[in-house]
């Protein structure tokens, strides 16, 4: 963890509170979408598992905009790992990540989402940090609402 970050486990209320914010930001035209497709950090890591590598490779032929709006939308609660408050921007919306799998990979996704004020119509915008393979296995342990398989 960087010294910058803390991480936490919000509430499946504050998730799905996210989610739906998610939800009614592209479906009602009222967000930017923006993905961090040159990371500093990708530098010392895998092409595997950046970004751009796993948009190119799990959506070749589409807009990087318009497939991760899709994606954006199939995300649950159950695929929720953790939160991350980043101390650099204190006042800013805590970073979720969730980690779905694709084709029997898991895709690590990290983003932030803001809801800006009523005078602006509701609009907001989503940060699109992470979405790329993930470098490790998550275990079921890993979901805080993940119902165990007995």
């Amino acid at each position: 963890m960087k010294a910058t970050e803390g991480k936490f486990q919000e509430s499946k209320q504050a998730i799905s509170t996210c989610l739906d914010q998610i939800y009614y930001l592209i479906k009602n035209n009222q967000t930017s979408i923006s993905v961090e497709k040159y990371r500093l950090a990708d530098s010392k890591r895998d092409p595997k598992f950046t970004n751009r590598y796993t948009l190119g490779v799990l959506f070749p032929d589409e807009s990087e905009t318009e497939a991760l709006k899709r994606e954006l939308l199939t995300l649950t609660v159950e695929e929720y790992i953790e939160s991350i408050r980043d101390n650099r921007f204190p006042k800013l919306a805590p970073m979720r990540v969730f980690c779905k799998q694709y084709s029997n990979c898991d895709v690590y996704i990290k983003l932030r989402v803001e809801m800006m004020s009523k005078e602006l119509a509701g609009s907001g915008q989503i940060i699109v940090i992470s979405f790329h393979f993930a470098e490790w296995k998550y275990s079921s342990t890993d979901y805080p609402f993940r119902r165990q398989q007995k």
